[in-house]
C-alpha cells in the first residue's frame, strides 16, 4: 500500500470536513446534475446510449490492455487486505453491476484474468466475494454504463444485507469465494 493510501486511513475524518474540495471524476461526468451522498441522482440518459457503451468499453479495454500494473495493484490489494483484517475489520470483495449492452463490449480474455485474480486473491487472502458485475439490472439503476445511480446503490444496500425477499443470499449473483 502506497504512503498516501496509508496516511489516509490513519486518518479521523468523522465531522472533519464541511465541503468536499476535490473528487475525481469520469471524463463524461455531468457535474450540472445534482449529487446525493456522493451518487449522481437518477439519470436515466444518454450515458446509457448503444454508442456510449461501446465507446466507454473501448476506453476500459485500451486502459487495460496497454496497463503493466496488473501485478502491482494485486500487491495494494493484498496489502490492504491486511491493512484491514489487522484493524479487525472483515474485508468483502465486490463487483458491481455493469449495464449488460456495456459488458457484451468489453475484452473476454481481460474479464477471465480478471475473475482469475479475483478467486487468487480470496483463497490466498480468506475473503468473501460478492459478484454482483452480471445482474441483469434495469437502466433506471445506473448513471452510466458501469456505475449505479442512487436508485441502484439502495437497491445494492437492500440486497446486501439481506433486505429483498427476491434477491435472497442463494442467488446466483451473489458468489462466495474464499472464507464464509
Amino acid at each position: 500500500m502506497g504512503p498516501l493510501a496509508l496516511e489516509f486511513m490513519q486518518r479521523s475524518f468523522q465531522k472533519k470536513y464541511k465541503i468536499i474540495r476535490s473528487v475525481d471524476v469520469d471524463f463524461d461526468l455531468d457535474l450540472d446534475h445534482p449529487y446525493m451522498k456522493g451518487f449522481v441522482g437518477n439519470v436515466n440518459g444518454p450515458y446509457l446510449a448503444e454508442k456510449d457503451n461501446r465507446e466507454r468499453a473501448a476506453f476500459f479495454n485500451d486502459i487495460v490492455r496497454a496497463s503493466n500494473e496488473r501485478e502491482s495493484v494485486i500487491a495494494d490489494l493484498e496489502d490492504f487486505i491486511d491493512t484491514l483484517k489487522k484493524r479487525n475489520i472483515t474485508p468483502i470483495l465486490v463487483t458491481l453491476p455493469c449495464y449488460a449492452p456495456y459488458r457484451a463490449y468489453l475484452d473476454k480474455t481481460v474479464m477471465a484474468q480478471n475473475a482469475i485474480d479475483i478467486q487468487a486473491i480470496c483463497s490466498k487472502e480468506q475473503v468473501r466475494y460478492w459478484d454482483y458485475f452480471t445482474m441483469p439490472l434495469d437502466s433506471i439503476y445506473f448513471y452510466n454504463s458501469d456505475h449505479v445511480n442512487e436508485k441502484g446503490l439502495r437497491l445494492l444496500q437492500r440486497i446486501s444485507t439481506g433486505g429483498s425477499k427476491s434477491w435472497g443470499r442463494g442467488n446466483r449473483w451473489r458468489v462466495f469465494s474464499g472464507s464464509r
